[in-house]
Parts: structure tokens; C-alpha cells; sequence
């Protein structure tokens, strides 16, 4: 897992990027990283090992070195990031989170007999984030690089880059990771949780759509690609000739058989969805609550309470008879 934090407002922004991305600490214990960026001096970037130390502790004696009046950060459970790459788009910072389960096929479509070269990790890996990068490269400008990338993963990408124009945010094509807008009197923020700005004097401004990209200044934020809620809303058919019986059946024997490995793969096959864990973590729904106005909160309860009390009342007492001696028989109403 994994989150990020981006800040662009009309004066130095260094501590809204430390301490909006310190509050997604609980979201990955690896890496965690900062860039800025200052029209004079360019980029400042650095990124830190936080297995045995916060976030916070790591970063508190770095501050004196950035400046600049827009920048991103990230927390990561896997690759070392912000990136920072130059090439024909010119040069930008880039955050992902997300998962990529074809990896090694998208370098061996794309960059086996091209000379490239991608920075293994330990384990052998590709960086994620590099991928990313370098698939958004192949096209002419920013957003179609980010759409292609998008498109060409199997799997999900959240996207936050920064330039001297501002920051993009990209939100996943499946819209399963949240991306939001805080706005406050002297710029905006973009977040993966809205208490992260909430903290820092930003109020809800936008939450983008599903493979909807914005691009975000400190006077506000402007779509650049539009949402796909219908396409994402979508599940894939089966075919006129499927036998739903025995897909059915297929189903029932791979979970029977494999138990969660089947399930996560049945996932990704039917909602497009990839998922390493299957329950919802406690982090996840406090995540998901605190993003829900109040009034939709007391309207969920009292719909909870009005079903309930609508099937309570269907409850019939158990009617036992003894109809003649020994033979007994019963009226019982199961929930």
C-alpha cells in the first residue's frame, strides 16, 4: 500500500508537504520521500529508509534544505520514491501508488530491444514507479503518457507528478484508491485522505472520478481528463455460449480448493480489481467513514434501524403442536 501528499500554494509550502505526508504514515513502513520545487533553485528531493524510524524523525533534519512554494511526498511499503525524470516531457517529479501484476511483460513489450535500462530493486524488481514513468514517456505530453500507462497496467496506478506548471493527479482507472482536493486561503493540497489537510487549514474542495486527471495550482484545479465512471461501472459479460452453470460450478471447486488465492483471483478475472488483502483493514473503514459527510452517516443508521425494525416485526413465535401422542409438529420461522 502506500500514499501521497501534494501541496502548491502562493508561498513557502515545505511544512504542508512534511506534515500532510507524515499523516499517511500508517499507510506504509518502508520508504518515505519528499520533493519541492522553487521556481529559482528547481528540485529538492530526498528519500529515507523508515522501517526503524517515523517518518517525522527522519525528515525533521532535512526541512532547512527545502524551499519552494509547491511539492509532493510519499509514504511507500515498496519502492523508493519521488522519482525525478527528464526526458522529451522535460523534467517532473512522480509519485505512484497502486500495483502492477505484469510488470516484466510490459518491459519485455516495450524496452527489450530498445536499450533501456530500469534500477532493480533488492529483490530483483523493477521500481513500479520508474514503469510508470517511463510508459507515460512514450507518448507526447503528460496526459496521454498518463492514460497510456493507465491503460498498458494490469492492475491499478494512482499518479501525483509535479512540474513548474503545478501538480497532475491521476486517480486509478478502477477509481479503487481515493483522491482529494483540499483547498485553503492560500492554495490547494491533493491527498489520499482528507483529515491529512483537514489538520492543516485545508477544507473538501473535489474528489476526482475514476482515470480522471486534474491539474492542480494554487488559484485551484482544472480537469484536464475527464472521469469514467460508466466504464468502470461495467463488468465484463460472459459470452452468449457460456455455460453460467458450470462457471458457477468452476467457482465454487477453485474456492473450495485454493480458498483466498482463488478469491483473489476471481477478483481481478470479474471486478478488475486486484487486492492483496481480502478484509478491509480498521485503517480503511475509519479511512472511508471520516471522507462521509454527517447527514449521509445518520441517513445509513436510519435505514440500518428501519430494515431491521421492517424484519424484526416478520419474526413469528415458534408454534409447537402435539397432534396426537408422540407426534409433534412445528411452525418455525428462521431469520
Amino acid at each position: 500500500m502506500g500514499g501521497f501528499f501534494g501541496a502548491i500554494t502562493k508561498q513557502d509550502c515545505v511544512l504542508d508537504v512534511f506534515f500532510g505526508t507524515d499523516y499517511h504514515s500508517h499507510l506504509g513502513t518502508r520508504r518515505g520521500g519528499m520533493i519541492m520545487f522553487d521556481e529559482k533553485d528547481g528540485f529538492q528531493r530526498q528519500i529515507h529508509n523508515i522501517e526503524n524510524t517515523p517518518f517525522r524523525t527522519k525528515f525533521e533534519r532535512d526541512l532547512a534544505d527545502f524551499h519552494g512554494c509547491s511539492g509532493i511526498g510519499c509514504i511507500s511499503d515498496t519502492d523508493p520514491q519521488p522519482l525525478l525524470v527528464r526526458s522529451h516531457l522535460g523534467l517532473y517529479a512522480i509519485t505512484t501508488v497502486g500495483i502492477i501484476n505484469n510488470a516484466d511483460a510490459l518491459v519485455e513489450r516495450y524496452f527489450s530491444d530498445h536499450g533501456h535500462q530500469f534500477m532493480a530493486m533488492s529483490s530483483g524488481r523493477v521500481n513500479a514507479t520508474e514503469l510508470a514513468a517511463a510508459l507515460i514517456n512514450q507518448k507526447d505530453d503528460l496526459i496521454s503518457g498518463i492514460r497510456h500507462a493507465q491503460d498498458e497496467i494490469d492492475g491499478s496506478a494512482t499518479i501525483l507528478i509535479l512540474d513548474a506548471d503545478g501538480i497532475l493527479a491521476a486517480r486509478d482507472k478502477l477509481g479503487r484508491l481515493p483522491v482529494l482536493i483540499g483547498q485553503g486561503e492560500n492554495g490547494c493540497c491533493v491527498s489520499f485522505e482528507s483529515f491529512a489537510y483537514h489538520k492543516l487549514g485545508y477544507h473538501d474542495a473535489y474528489e476526482l472520478g475514476p482515470r480522471e486527471i486534474v491539474r492542480v495550482t494554487a488559484g485551484g484545479w482544472k480537469t484536464l481528463s475527464p472521469a469514467q465512471q460508466a466504464d468502470v461501472l461495467t463488468r465484463p459479460a460472459l459470452s452468449d455460449e457460456a455455460d453460467i452453470g458450470a462457471v458457477v460450478r468452476d467457482i465454487i471447486a477453485a474456492v473450495r480448493s485454493r480458498g483466498d488465492e482463488a478469491l483473489r483471483e476471481l477478483s481481478l478475472r470479474f471486478e478488475r480489481a486486484p487486492r492483496e488483502q481480502l478484509r478491509v483493514s480498521e485503517d480503511e473503514i475509519e479511512a472511508a467513514c471520516a471522507r462521509l459527510d454527517d447527514d449521509i452517516k445518520n441517513a445509513i443508521e436510519a435505514a440500518i434501524a428501519n430494515i431491521r425494525t421492517f424484519h424484526a416485526a416478520q419474526m413469528q413465535p415458534l408454534v409447537r403442536v402435539e397432534t396426537q401422542p408422540g407426534v409433534v409438529c412445528e411452525l418455525r420461522t428462521q431469520p
